[in-house]
């Protein structure tokens, strides 16, 4: 899914009521968003739900510590989810599908992401 300014983590709780068995969020700059999209992506978390965050921009990544404010980055990285790092988000997407298709779990699934963090 692709994060919108000011967006409420709406879009992210659809999903996984509907039974996402994982989901790649595409943040607008560096992985900060809304507070509602920092809680959505907890529940998600909690629920099991796999949560890779990337960024929109093709040579960009999502950062660490810039600021310490409420759904930064670091906020962001808190909650479970994986951090795609430098991954653009079309291949952060085929690699959370490649990585849930190949029965994955949630620790093995971050240990193929780490490599690009």
């Amino acid at each position: 899914m692709t994060v919108a300014l000011g967006d409420n983590g709406r879009q992210l709780g659809l999903s996984s009521a509907a039974g996402a068995d994982g989901v790649a969020v595409s943040f607008l700059g560096a992985g900060r968003g809304s507070p509602r999209l920092l809680e959505a992506i907890a529940s998600t978390v909690r629920l099991g739900v796999p949560v890779v965050l990337t960024c929109r921009p093709r040579l960009g990544r999502l950062l660490r510590r810039t600021r310490g404010f409420q759904s930064s980055e670091q906020s962001m990285r808190a909650t479970g989810a994986i951090s795609a790092g430098t991954l653009p988000p079309a291949a952060a997407h085929v690699l959370v599908f490649a990585g849930i298709g190949s029965r994955l779990d949630r620790d093995s699934l971050a240990e193929t992401f780490a490599r690009f963090d």
